[in-house]
């Protein structure tokens, strides 16, 4: 090793303890601190619930879920798209259009006609509150 290496090491090593002692003397501490836990909360998806005798004993539950969601049209669609069928069948505020799809909805059927593409949807029955409506009700 030659003396120019050796006095490259040594300014390093004394530029990297000025910059500790630095830190040192202003209190800087360069780690990030602990994370502190202030709340804890339970998030469960209710999406494949599909126990009818929920929506039927506990009628405040599909309440405030109409409520929740009532000024937009559009949004309630999307969130009554996301109930299971049972559930859907027994809300206030949606319809299970011939069988399988839930939309937004009351007793005179769903209240959006048209598809995200904007082609009509053809309705031969629906759901609303556990009862069928239209002609092609099944028996």
């Amino acid at each position: 090793m030659e003396i120019s290496e050796i006095t490259g090491i040594i300014v390093a090593m004394a530029v990297i303890l000025g910059l500790l002692l630095f830190f040192y003397i202003e209190h800087i501490n360069v780690q990030e601190p602990p994370k502190k836990v202030v709340a804890t909360a339970v998030i469960e998806s209710l999406l494949n619930y599909t126990d009818e005798r929920d929506s039927i004993l506990m009628p405040n539950l599909n309440d405030n879920f109409c409520n929740v969601n009532a000024n937009n049209l559009v949004e309630l669609n999307t969130n009554c798209n996301g109930l299971p069928e049972a559930t859907c069948k027994n809300t206030p505020c949606s319809v299970l259009v011939n069988g399988t799809q839930c939309m937004a909805g009351n007793n005179g059927g769903p209240l959006m006609n048209t598809d995200s593409e904007g082609n009509p949807i053809e309705i031969d029955y629906y759901y609303y509150m556990n009862q069928c409506y239209g002609k092609g009700c099944p028996t």
